[in-house]
């Protein structure tokens, strides 16, 4: 598996489908709402609802025939007895909104990489959605398209329109829909936090938006610390299982890709763990742990290039590891650099490393490395490395 090729495969996927949203969107004005799937079964068919239309759903499948409005209006009622401010009903249905309460309010954006988030943020088996919607062309479904009269941090950073549809719903047009498929949907969340700085973190940044997602995080959390528990005790494969699972709950849990990753080092699975490596150092690029441990998988798989490059990394960054020097010693001797290896080894030697016990304990002995690796060592480093 060539996973540089995959990431650049990856990232042009994500390119194509927002050149898509942007053809599509080129000749008016739209706003957009991404949905993590596509509401199919009963009663939405494809429809993009409210929340209190999605709330009485039991009333809409057995045929009652209720207005949406009508009955929001109690829930306005209800409200008003807990506040102690004047506010219109449509601003007082924004902050039952952010609070998780049910209205007839559809939440859109004008910026379709926040859209785009949304489709991709959860229900990571399922194909998601980006809905688009002409301002002109909605008017006569729904009252006019609104922002928050006294707009909130997280609605700002979601630059969020509200419409409020009369019969809790609108139908949109196949034409304006765009398709996220489940397995795009971690390498866009990738995309959108690198290139525009759009995560969870930023777009739900207020108290009351870290609460709403706190769920889904302590379950991802739990998932983690499951892995490492059965990683520890010697179950990688339930290990990998848990790990993955916390990553479906949250993708950006940086963390469980570079454990992950070195599981399936740990398993002989290379190339996933290279994978997964990539991953989590194209978003912590100073990491030098991270490039240490690829290096340690690169080397594994007789890719010497790759590892120097990796450790060479590292050790600009200041790894802490010392015996860093020893392992990039060694491919030294790998690829007959002898210079070079004699130079880490003595770099090695004046941290304190004992260099001899660190090249038996890695490779047996030095005739084992000369044959597993077709060299000759030449007699002054045979010597430095000799058990005396």
């Amino acid at each position: 598996m060539n996973t540089q090729s995959d990431s650049k495969n990856e990232l042009g996927e994500v390119l194509e489908k927002i050149q898509e949203i942007v053809k599509k969107s080129a000749d008016g004005d739209y706003i957009y709402r991404g949905e993590p799937e596509h509401y199919q079964v009963p009663p939405y068919y494809g429809k993009v609802s409210s929340t209190l239309y999605r709330h009485l759903k039991t009333v809409w499948i057995m045929g009652f025939d209720l207005d949406i409005e009508e009955f929001q209006k109690r829930v306005l009622n209800d409200a008003r007895e807990h506040i102690h401010e004047a506010v219109n009903d449509f601003e007082l249905l924004t902050k039952i909104q952010h609070y998780g309460g049910k209205t007839n309010l559809i939440d859109f954006t004008e910026d379709y990489h926040i859209a785009l988030f949304f489709a991709c943020d959860s229900y990571y088996g399922e194909d998601g959605r980006v809905v688009l919607q002409k301002r002109d062309e909605i008017k006569e479904l729904v009252e006019n398209p609104r922002r928050p009269i006294e707009p909130i941090s997280r609605v700002i950073a979601q630059k969020s329109i509200f419409i409020r549809p009369r019969r809790g719903f609108i139908t949109p047009n196949s034409e304006n829909i765009v398709d996220i498929q489940a397995n795009l949907k971690s390498p866009m969340l990738d995309y959108l936090w690198k290139y525009h700085k759009i995560s969870t973190k930023t777009i739900y940044n207020d108290l009351h938006g870290f609460i709403r997602t706190q769920r889904i995080r302590d379950r991802a959390y739990e998932e983690f610390y499951h892995a490492l528990i059965l990683g520890k005790q010697g179950e990688p494969q339930e290990a990998i299982s848990h790990y993955t699972n916390a990553l479906e709950l949250d993708p950006l849990m940086d963390a469980t890709y570079y454990n992950r990753g070195l599981t399936f080092a740990d398993m002989g699975q290379f190339d996933k763990a290279i994978r997964d490596l990539n991953t989590f150092i194209s978003r912590n690029l100073e990491d030098a742990d991270a490039y240490k441990s690829r290096g340690d998988v690169h080397l594994q798989q007789n890719r010497f290039d790759k590892a120097i490059r990796d450790y060479s990394k590292a050790i600009d960054l200041k790894s802490g590891n010392l015996f860093i020097y020893c392992d990039r010693a060694w491919v030294w001797l790998c690829l007959e650099k002898w210079e070079k290896a004699k130079n880490d080894i003595e770099v090695a030697e004046s941290m304190a490393v004992n260099i001899v016990a660190a090249f038996h304990s890695a490779h047996g002995s030095i005739s084992n490395f000369e044959q597993k690796n077709d060299i000759q060592l030449p007699e002054d480093i045979a010597t430095m490395l000799r058990q005396q």
